[in-house]
């Protein structure tokens, strides 16, 4: 129901702008930690087809991820070079859905 409430309030404001420069491969949002909090998050932006990437240390939550095609990363999203090999740079927006106050001070 949130979706689809989303979707009719945004057909209603304005038409969507598409940035033709951005590559396919690169992930307007990385989500960091795909928890309850991550997957909800990833369901919203899939509905709303904007691309994104995981990242996650628990195998069964990146095996979730690969199900549905979707870019995943397996390990600690605290470290600098897998959130890199993610693609943060390029991302739009960094999405930090994990559990721990300390792991959010350090990604940020």
């Amino acid at each position: 129901l949130v979706i689809l409430y989303s979707r009719w309030v945004n057909s209603r404001q304005c038409p969507p702008v598409y940035d033709t420069a951005s590559s396919v491969e690169d992930p307007q949002v990385v989500i960091a930690g795909f928890g309850r909090f991550g997957q909800m998050s990833a369901r919203i932006l899939a509905a709303n087809q904007i691309p994104f990437t995981a990242l996650d240390k628990d195998a069964a939550h990146i095996a979730f991820v690969e199900q549905f095609g979707n870019k995943v990363f397996y390990g600690d999203a605290t470290k600098l070079d897998l959130l890199r090999a993610a693609g943060i740079e390029q991302a739009k927006v960094l999405l930090i859905a994990v559990n721990r106050e300390s792991d959010v001070m350090k990604i940020a």
